[in-house]
């Protein structure tokens, strides 16, 4: 018999967002008898701003093969774009140095992080495998940054049908690609969630108390209307809170995200007691409040992929979102405060007893077959 060969995978994660989606995965491929895993670790994750989540990496047993900074500290459009191009340098010199050594570099979602790191692997030939590949959304740039990860890939595991057939017909074939359903499902399953007093005694929050979750990205397409929707956003949720507590996570690194951020820590400087900003959860405390809360409200993709796992509603605002695929949990309404709402009230509290289509069971598992055959 010839000798075992184990596949060297490694990972790239820009961000807590994206390691959280990664995680179950992760911790499947750390002590897996077929693979050796290196994790590379950019974006935020270096930047002492957005809370140097390289070493929650690190605190969850994972080291760490390589951080690359390229991320520069800004939300103009100049600033997106330049960061995009020290991170595509940096990468130049980093695949260069070793792009031979990996078998296959799995790649995850939407980012322009992500996409000039993949881009800057072109050249070398890198195996990429594209996470989330074939989804859309209208809303953001993100849309055009996913494609470029996608027809830079050898192979696709996509979230759902629809999102398959889509990128069969981006890269023209059906051989390179994989529906696994949704990676960060498997979480759920992996999971112990906190208790509402643990959570209570990490976060402060009460969740005995009729709360709405809130995270709400810029719309980068029409970036310069953003101002306007946040203002339509702080009229509602001035009415709100004297109804629900609301907790706020922070936005995404992108084109007028400061917009939202001075808008919610005024209404937390102005509402003690009755709102909460928290920059990042972490996927544990974010699935226990998940758990626990009587409505998601914002334009996340969490809320149109994980909230249904969970039995609630999501009232999903303006068009970041737009063309991915969405759950009969999921109500959409326009940057506006009447209509904001008017669904608040009318879903808050309720049961949603459908099915999650993200859901096919065994995302990991799905995902490390497929590796096996690379």
């Amino acid at each position: 018999m010839g000798k075992h060969k184990i596949k060297h995978i490694a990972v790239l994660t820009s961000s807590r967002a994206d390691y959280g989606i990664y995680l179950p995965l992760l911790n499947r491929l750390k002590n897996h008898v077929d693979f050796k895993l290196s994790i590379v670790a950019f974006g935020s994750h270096c930047k002492e701003e957005y809370g140097s989540t390289i070493n929650a990496i690190i605190d969850d047993g994972f080291d760490v093969f390589k951080s690359i900074d390229g991320l520069i500290i800004g939300d103009t459009p100049e600033i997106i774009s330049k960061s995009y191009a020290k991170t595509h340098d940096l990468f130049a010199s980093f695949w260069a140095q070793n792009y031979k050594i990996f078998d296959c570099v799995l790649c995850l979602g939407d980012r322009f992080e992500m996409a000039a790191a993949v881009n800057a692997g072109v050249p070398f030939n890198v195996k990429f495998a594209h996470i989330h590949s074939g989804e859309t959304t209208l809303g953001a740039i993100d849309n055009i940054y996913r494609h470029q990860i996608s027809i830079a890939s050898m192979f696709h595991f996509t979230s759902t049908e629809n999102n398959l057939n889509r990128i069969n017909s981006i890269v023209g074939n059906s051989f390179s690609s994989l529906n696994v359903g949704s990676l960060s499902l498997d979480n759920i399953k992996d999971f112990s969630l906190y208790s509402k007093k643990e959570f209570l005694r990490m976060w402060g929050v009460d969740l005995d108390q009729p709360t709405i979750l809130i995270t709400v990205h810029p719309e980068t397409i029409n970036f310069d209307k953003n101002e306007s929707y946040a203002k339509e956003l702080e009229l509602a949720l001035n009415e709100l809170k004297f109804d629900y507590q609301l907790l706020i996570t922070s936005s995404n690194i992108d084109t007028k995200a400061s917009v939202y951020s001075q808008m919610f820590k005024k209404l937390l400087t102005n509402n003690p007691g009755k709102v909460y900003y928290i920059s990042n959860l972490g996927s544990r405390s974010y699935f226990s409040c998940l758990n626990n809360v009587a409505l998601v409200m914002g334009n996340s993709s969490s809320g149109i992929i994980e909230v249904a796992s969970f039995n609630k509603y999501v009232i999903n605002i303006g068009d970041r979102q737009k063309g991915r695929h969405a759950g009969e949990n999921v109500q959409n309404v326009k940057f506006d405060k009447d209509e904001i709402i008017h669904a608040t009230k009318k879903y808050a509290g309720l049961e949603f007893n459908g099915h999650n289509i993200y859901d096919r069971g065994g995302a990991s598992e799905l995902i490390i077959s497929k590796l096996k055959t690379f």
